[in-house]
Parts: C-alpha cells; structure tokens; sequence
C-alpha cells in the first residue's frame, strides 16, 4: 500500500506526461488519504493544505446534512473506478458542499471534476489526481438546460439558443446533449450504489460465518467469483437473498 508521500511524488512525475483539465488539484493515496493539494483548491474549498494532507478526504470533506450524502458516495464510486480500471473518470455538475473553515455549516457548491491515475515506474496505480471546476456560479444555467434536455422528445426537438449554448460549452465542455445520456448517467448511479451495498452486505455475512476481516471477506467473495465465472455483483445479491429469509423484519 503506498504512502501519502509516494503517492505525492508519483503525482508530480505523472504531471508532465498529463495535462491538467481543471486547475484546482487534490491527489489521494489508495485508502483515500489527501497526499497533496494546490493553491487553486485550497482557495476553492476555503481550506489550507495544512489542515487536508493526511486526512481522509471524506472525513475533511464530508457528506452535508439533508440528503448531502449523495456527492461523497459518487466522488468515492469515481475514485474506485480509477484504481480499478487505471484510466481517468469524470464527474459531470457535482453537487458536494464543502464545510466552512470552522466546521460549523457548509457551502454550496457544484462542480465538473475528472480523477486520473497516479502511477509509480512500474505502471501500479498509486493515487489519484482530482482536478476541480467550480460551477456553482453557473448552477441556474445548468439546472435549465438539464430541464430543457428532460422535456425534449427526441435530440431533433431539443431547442437551445446559441448563447445559451456557448455558455454551456464553456462550463461543460464536451457533454452530451441527449435525454439518453442524461437517464444512463442516473440508471448508472443506481447501478453503482446498489451494487457497493450489495457488496458490503455480503462482505458482512461472510465476516460473520468465518469470524474474518472486512479484507478476507472481500478476498472470499472474489474467489466465489471467479470459481464460479459470475460477475462479484451477482454474487454478493445471491448471498444477501440467501441469508435474507433468516432474519425476517419484525
């Protein structure tokens, strides 16, 4: 498991073969711990390199009351999915508020965001690089356009004015501009989040029937897996829906 620092250095090496997308950077190792942060985001997020480096990123940064719950958990799916799969992910119109210096409330804040891999000499992944664009200033023209994609018919009945639309450019650079697009990013979050339960319950019942870590567990489930050829999903739901009847609701 690499360090904070590793996973810093093998950040400032993979920054001259990768060009930023946004200025306000965040690096964290493989257990989510920020390895580093720049001016730009210590400005975006009214914190201080000080106070983050060391620190789970979802405990420096975490989810905000009244439903706030829901941009932590896609920041963490994208973070998993750059270790996974060793390539960027982005995160388009990111609602996440950030708490104020003193801990006390939080700010509003929308972002556009793409992690990258960080990787050693020998290719491992080792961290990722959050780069940051803060929208929240743009979140009415975001929320329109969103209203008028969720109302078109069809790509061909999709009306908007060119101003409207060199503005989107500027602030979403390189979206999709269909209904279809728009529903698979939400059917995708779903996907995702049932999926990680799904997961984490089996992982529990296994910890529980051989007295084992969260680790073994999960070591377990992988070689159920592949001894069975099934997908981890499919997996982790048979084993909640078998153990299920066995503890009925009261």
């Amino acid at each position: 498991m690499a360090s904070a620092p590793t996973a810093a250095a093998a950040a400032r090496r993979a920054a001259a073969f990768t060009a930023p997308v946004y200025s306000a950077h965040m690096v964290v190792d493989p257990e989510f711990r920020i390895a580093g942060v720049n001016p730009e985001f210590e400005a975006a997020t009214h914190r201080t390199s000080h106070s983050l480096v060391g620190v789970d990123a979802f405990v420096a940064f975490p989810a905000a009351p009244g439903g706030g719950w829901v941009g932590p958990a896609r920041q963490r799916e994208s973070f998993e999915r750059v270790f996974q799969r060793g390539r960027a992910d982005r995160l388009w119109a990111l609602r996440y508020d950030v708490p104020t210096p003193d801990g006390d409330a939080f700010v509003r804040k929308v972002w556009n965001i793409v992690n990258t891999p960080v990787v050693d000499g020998g290719g491992t992944v080792v961290g990722v690089r959050k780069q940051a664009q803060d929208i929240t200033a743009h979140e009415e023209l975001v929320g329109d356009l969103a209203a008028a994609v969720e109302s078109a018919e069809d790509a061909d009945s999709l009306a908007i004015d060119s101003d409207t639309l060199a503005r989107v450019v500027s602030v979403m650079p390189g979206i999709a501009l269909s209904r279809r697009d728009a529903l698979h990013e939400n059917a995708h979050l779903r996907r995702a989040l049932e999926t990680r339960a799904s997961i984490e319950q089996a992982k529990g019942i296994l910890m529980t029937r051989h007295t084992c870590g969260p680790d073994e567990a999960f070591a377990r489930l992988v070689d159920l897996s592949q001894h069975t050829n099934r997908k981890l999903a499919d997996v982790a739901h048979d084993l909640v829906a078998e153990v299920a009847p066995q503890h009925p609701r009261p």
